[in-house]
C-alpha cells in the first residue's frame, strides 16, 4: 500500500480533523473467537502487512480473522451510510490499525499525534484536501468500535468534503459505530445508556452550539449521538436531518441547526427530552414521534370524542382538549399484544398493568404524570391540556406490539 507523507499534504490545503476516541471510551463487544471465519488464524502478525476491501486499505498487524472481521464491519457501515445519504464514498480510506506497536518497523508510522492516539489506545482520522482531491488516513488501535467511529469521519470527508460542526461530526461518527444492519433504534453499551439517563444533561442549545472546542471525553459524544439518533429516526425531523447533515458537511453557506430547526425548536427540544427520559436498547424514535399535527377539539357538555390507540406506539392524540374541572368519562375496548407470542390484553392490561390504557395531559411543552384509565374511568381534568393516550408498556419494548384499543371520551356534567 502506498501512502503519501501526510506533512506534504498538510503543506497544501489542509482540513485536518483530530477526532480521537478517548481511552476510557466503552470497549466494543467482539464476537466469540470461533463464531465467524473459523478457518482464519487468531494469531497476530509479527509485522504489519496490507489488508484491503472495496473501501479500505490499511497496514495492520492484527490476526487474519480480526482483519476480516474489521473489514466486514467497515464495509457494512459504509453500505449503511451510502444508502442513507444516497451518495457513494469517493475513494478509499487508508491508514494503520495497530495491535502491538513493538512489531512495527521504525519509520512506517510517521504522524506523532497518530502514534500517541494508538498508545492511548484510541484513534484519529487525518483528513486532507488538495483541490478536488481528498484523502482520509486512519491511525487507530485495534478496537473495532474506535475504527468505525474514525472511519465514519473519513467517509464523510471523502463523500462530502467535510464532517460538519462538532455535534454532527461526533454524532454521526457514533451512529456509524453503533448502527446495525436491518435494525432500527438504539443499540449501545449499558455505560452509554447510564450516562444518557444522567439528570445533569446539557440542553439542546448547548449540544448544538457553534464553535465548540473538540472534546476527547466519550461522555460528550453520547449526547451528540443521542440527538443524531433521534433526528435520524423521528419522522417529524428525519427528512430535514438528512438534508441538513449533507449541507453542513459540504459547507454550504447560511446553513445551521438553528436555520433548519429553529422554527420548530420547542418541538425538537421537547421530543429530545422525552427520548432521553425513556432511552434504552430497543428505543424507537419512529414509534414515539409526537403527533404535533393531530387535530384537537374541546367537547361541549355531553359531547363525545373517539380515538384509536395502537399498542406499538408511544403517546397518541386523543383528539380532545380537556378543560380544568370538567368531568370526562372514558371507556375503552379492544386488545393489544405486548410481545409476538403474548396473550392479548384488554384496556385493563395484564396482572402487572402492562397494556393498560393510560393518559397524560400535554400543555406548553410539558407532559403531566401518567394517569391510569383502564376500560372505564370517570375523571376530573386537573388542568387544561391535550389528552394523550397510550397502552402502557416499556418504552424499549414497543416494536413487537400489535393491536388497537378503541376509545370513547364523553364530557359529563360538572360535579
Amino acid at each position: 500500500m502506498r501512502l503519501l507523507p501526510i506533512p506534504l499534504l498538510l503543506a497544501a490545503l489542509v482540513l485536518a480533523i483530530a477526532t480521537p476516541a478517548a481511552a476510557q471510551e466503552p470497549a466494543t463487544a467482539r464476537p466469540p473467537a470461533a463464531s465467524r471465519h473459523p478457518i482464519l488464524s487468531d494469531e497476530p502478525k509479527a509485522e504489519p502487512r496490507p489488508i484491503r476491501s472495496r473501501h479500505f486499505s490499511f497496514l495492520s498487524d492484527v490476526s487474519d480473522r480480526e482483519a476480516k472481521l474489521i473489514l466486514d464491519k467497515l464495509e457494512t457501515m459504509v453500505g449503511l451510510l451510502e444508502r442513507y445519504f444516497g451518495r457513494r464514498q469517493r475513494g478509499v480510506i487508508e491508514g494503520f490499525i495497530v495491535h502491538d506497536l513493538a512489531v512495527w518497523p521504525e519509520g512506517v508510522l510517521t504522524e506523532p499525534l497518530g502514534i500517541e492516539k494508538i498508545k492511548e489506545p484510541a484513534g484519529i482520522c487525518f483528513t486532507t484536501a488538495l483541490g478536488p482531491e481528498r484523502r482520509a488516513v486512519l491511525y487507530a488501535c485495534d478496537d473495532p468500535g474506535i475504527i468505525q467511529h474514525e472511519c465514519t469521519h473519513g467517509f464523510c470527508h471523502l463523500t462530502f468534503g467535510g464532517v460538519g460542526p462538532l455535534w454532527l461530526a461526533e454524532g454521526l461518527a457514533e451512529l456509524g459505530r453503533w448502527w446495525r444492519e436491518k435494525e432500527k433504534g438504539v443499540n449501545v453499551p449499558p455505560v452509554i445508556l447510564a450516562h444518557l439517563h444522567d439528570a445533569d444533561r446539557p440542553t439542546l442549545a448547548e449540544i448544538t452550539a457553534p464553535n465548540q472546542p473538540p472534546s476527547n471525553d466519550w461522555r460528550d459524544y453520547t449526547w451528540r449521538y443521542a440527538l443524531c439518533q433521534m433526528l435520524l429516526d423521528n419522522p417529524n425531523y428525519a427528512d430535514r436531518f438528512r438534508a441538513l447533515a449533507g449541507a453542513l458537511m459540504e459547507g454550504q453557506p447560511g446553513v445551521s441547526f438553528e436555520s433548519v430547526y429553529g422554527p420548530v425548536g420547542g418541538e425538537v427540544a421537547f421530543e429530545f427530552e422525552q427520548f432521553l427520559a425513556h432511552v434504552g436498547n430497543g428505543s424507537r424514535a419512529d414509534l414515539t414521534a409526537w403527533p404535533w399535527k393531530a387535530k384537537q377539539r374541546k367537547l361541549a357538555p355531553g359531547g363525545v370524542g373517539r380515538a384509536k390507540v395502537k399498542g406499538a406506539a408511544g403517546w397518541q392524540a386523543s383528539g380532545v382538549e380537556v378543560e380544568a374541572g370538567a368531568v370526562y368519562v372514558i371507556t375503552a375496548e379492544g386488545t393489544c399484544r405486548l410481545a409476538i407470542d403474548a396473550e392479548p390484553t384488554g384496556p385493563e392490561g395484564d396482572a402487572a398493568g402492562r397494556g393498560r390504557l393510560t393518559g397524560a395531559l400535554y400543555a406548553d411543552f410539558t407532559l403531566s404524570p401518567e394517569i391510569p384509565l383502564g376500560s372505564h374511568s370517570s375523571w376530573i381534568a386537573p388542568a387544561d391540556g391535550l389528552l394523550m393516550l397510550r397502552a402502557a408498556d416499556a418504552w424499549t419494548e414497543l416494536a413487537d406490539n400489535d393491536g388497537t384499543l378503541s376509545i370513547t371520551i364523553r364530557r359529563g356534567e360538572a360535579p
